[in-house]
């Protein structure tokens, strides 16, 4: 069902009164309560694991760069004494490292609830996830400190490290999209 058919279906007999005293004054919200409903969406642990590695790199880029830049460096060099091995070996590491534990972090059985299929309910101020009738969560969109697009999937961040997911294809038609993405996505300083 789309935006506006929502729209014109939540409008009551006293708004098309008031619109009538008004003189079709287009002015007055066409809406009282807008909600969306999401698909039912859940993350594979592939999924898990690429969204946590592109996010990774597209916050640390500079790191990697600057290491890929020194490894370079110190590769190019004619004669390598310990030490290059040393950094050689640190610096082709790393990268590796963090690879790994964002694979055992993903495939922890602790960490299990991020997998598990839920769906939302978002309203103007307020966002509702539903893992089933019994367990949901509300979050009020001022809690909400930032917002990121990776993967065609939307990200909104309630601390550093833990954030809702929104695929693209978890809205039930572009309209809803679009007025998510203006809302939440746009509307919060990133």
């Amino acid at each position: 069902m789309s935006y506006l058919q929502r729209s014109f279906e939540t409008d009551t007999f006293k708004e098309i009164n008031e619109w009538l005293a008004y003189g079709f004054n287009w002015s007055l919200p066409l809406t009282t309560n807008l909600m969306i409903h999401t698909k039912p969406t859940s993350l594979s642990k592939k999924q898990f694991f690429q969204l946590l590695i592109v996010r990774y790199v597209k916050n640390k880029w500079w790191l990697l760069a600057l290491m890929l830049i020194f490894f370079g460096l110190i590769a190019s060099r004619e004669v390598l004494d310990r030490t290059d091995f040393v950094f050689l070996v640190m610096f082709a590491s790393y990268p590796l490292l963090i690879v790994i534990q964002f694979w055992l972090w993903v495939n922890s059985k602790e960490n299990k609830i991020f997998l598990i299929e839920r769906t939302y309910e978002i309203e103007e101020g307020m966002i509702i996830g539903k893992i089933d009738e019994n367990n949901f969560s509300t979050t009020e969109k001022s809690n909400i400190i930032k917002s990121d697009t990776i993967l065609n999937t939307y990200l909104l961040y309630l601390s550093k490290n833990q954030f809702f997911y929104f695929p693209f294809d978890s809205f039930q038609s572009e309209e809803d999209r679009i007025w998510f993405e203006n809302n939440y996505v746009n509307g919060i300083t990133k």
